[in-house]
């Protein structure tokens, strides 16, 4: 039998990124509850987040962030859009 939970966690990912990932959602996986925006993890990911949609537009930057975020912080993301994705395809 095939494992396809790699596929499933990257069309996850890219479904998450281009039709969820905004600003609430990037404090919600790096911030602390609570925690000021100014500063923060949550902050520098976005910041980089609106500069790779500023070079290659809004389609292509989730392959950037892939490409130049760190595995843990990466893995943050991976997780909220499987939690979306594949939860919801396990469901029905």
């Amino acid at each position: 039998m095939t494992d396809y939970s790699a596929v499933k966690e990257t069309l996850s990912y890219h479904i998450y990124m281009w039709n969820m990932w905004n600003k609430v959602e990037c404090g919600i996986i790096f911030n602390e509850p609570g925690e000021d925006w100014k500063y923060s993890l949550g902050e520098h990911i976005w910041d980089k987040w609106c500069n790779y949609c500023d070079k290659v537009g809004a389609t292509a930057a989730p392959s950037m962030m892939v490409a130049n975020l760190d595995e843990t912080n990466l893995k943050k993301i991976i997780d909220r859009a499987c939690n979306f994705y594949v939860g919801r395809a396990n469901k029905t």
